[in-house]
């Protein structure tokens, strides 16, 4: 991230933007994405990936009911939720996992100390009004798994958080 060579610029909205990702993961999700250790590619590979499926959708948007006759052999969406949710999705698969573990244990979360997510998929889950169209009854588990709303709703958080501090004026 940082150059050996003290000719290079330093890109500090970049800096404050990852650590305000890993300090909102690690306090909302229990969990820190660990942004500032990866090199350009990796972080801005999910960030690129965000900004250019909005683009995609405002294009959408713009063609009206029209749009799907251009995307009739391929989605063009595809590859960017497969990058974003190879960061989101171990977030949820964790959670999902410890919500089957402790129902498997006759244990509830407690609200005064669990994170964000354990809480958001504890009110979620089996939750009708949410979004139904998300709502998916998993036969392994036994109960209905808002996947999609804890999905959201961590993309919600964390680019929130990130837009937040990256577009604080100078």
């Amino acid at each position: 991230m940082l150059s050996a060579d003290p000719n290079d610029s330093l890109d500090l909205e970049d800096l404050f933007a990852r650590f305000t990702v890993d300090t909102a993961s690690e306090f909302l999700f229990g969990e820190n994405l660990n942004t500032l250790s990866y090199g350009n590619d990796g972080f801005h590979s999910f960030t690129n990936a965000f900004v250019d499926i909005q683009a995609l959708i405002l294009k959408r948007n713009m063609l009206g009911n029209f749009w799907p006759l251009l995307e009739l052999f391929e989605d063009k969406s595809k590859g960017y939720q497969r990058v974003i949710r190879g960061w989101v999705d171990p977030l949820v698969v964790r959670t999902v996992q410890i919500q089957k573990d402790m129902k498997e244990k006759g244990q509830t979360v407690n609200q005064n100390d669990c994170t964000f997510l354990e809480y958001l998929a504890t009110t979620t889950q089996g939750n009708h009004l949410v979004h139904l169209s998300c709502m998916d009854y998993d036969d392994q588990w036994g109960f209905i798994l808002d996947v999609d709303v804890l999905r959201d709703q961590l993309l919600n958080i964390l680019l929130a958080a990130r837009d937040t501090v990256s577009n604080i004026p100078p």
